[in-house]
């Protein structure tokens, strides 16, 4: 018997579930996508408490944050540990910038590679941007979905010489290299790593952008400095989320 050459697990699904077979990877999909706006959410003590909207924004505003090099939230790469938060959120959520949807009306599958596009700046040269995707119970306790990262001056992106599935494609090399020029948005795209994931009816969804992320420390200079993000009509940010058909 000749069965489709794909088996992947969904975290969450409902019991029987959670295997699925497919002929293809990512599988087909509807992208469902969040804007970044100004908050409050009133879920998290983080730096701003941003939204996530379905609607484009329609006039101006930023979010900035010093970054800092201390964080030791329980929060880590290739986790999937529950992190209680309340009104306080993991560390990585407290010093850094956060934006959370509405509860959801229904259960959302998010399977394929999400991805960020973000409109950003730095008083630097250089910096490093990690985006994390959490889901938000609705008591308030914040659970690791998935996460990207991006050194901002390898944002350029080219022409994969195979099939990437349609990510952009950051050589980084070091010809690649572009410095920053300080206080000057530019537009990145961070894809996340893959994932397949049922956020929960009355649940929420949350981007949390930081500058560091633990011991994963690559950028490190002797000054602190700041990161702003852009969300407004003229360069909006957002994240995109592949909701299987």
């Amino acid at each position: 018997m000749k069965e489709p050459p794909i088996y992947y697990y969904t975290i969450n699904a409902d019991p029987g579930n959670e295997w699925t077979l497919a002929t293809a990877w990512p599988p087909e999909r509807q992208d469902v996508i969040y804007f970044l706006h100004g908050g409050p959410s009133g879920t998290v003590t983080s730096i701003n408490d941003g939204l996530l909207k379905m609607s484009a924004p329609t006039s101006t505003g930023q979010d900035s944050f010093t970054v800092v090099y201390d964080i030791a939230s329980k929060v880590d790469i290739l986790s999937t540990e529950a992190i209680p938060s309340g009104k306080h959120g993991t560390e990585f959520d407290l010093k850094g910038l956060t934006y959370t949807s509405e509860p959801l009306p229904a259960d959302l599958k998010v399977t394929g590679h999400p991805f960020v596009v973000l409109w950003i700046a730095s008083d630097t040269t250089d910096a490093d941007v990690f985006v994390i995707l959490e889901d938000v119970a609705e008591d308030g306790t914040s659970t690791y979905v998935t996460d990207g990262r991006l050194r901002l001056s390898m944002r350029a992106t080219y022409e994969p010489p195979y099939d990437f599935l349609g990510l952009p494609w950051h050589r980084c090399f070091k010809e690649d290299e572009r410095p920053l020029t300080p206080n000057t948005p530019y537009r990145v795209t961070i894809d996340l790593m893959p994932t397949s994931y049922v956020f929960k009816k009355g649940h929420r969804i949350r981007i949390a952008v930081n500058g560091s992320q633990g011991r994963l420390v690559y950028f490190k200079p002797d000054i602190p400095y700041t990161m702003t993000i852009y969300r407004e009509k003229v360069r909006p940010s957002y994240v995109v989320l592949p909701n299987p058909k």
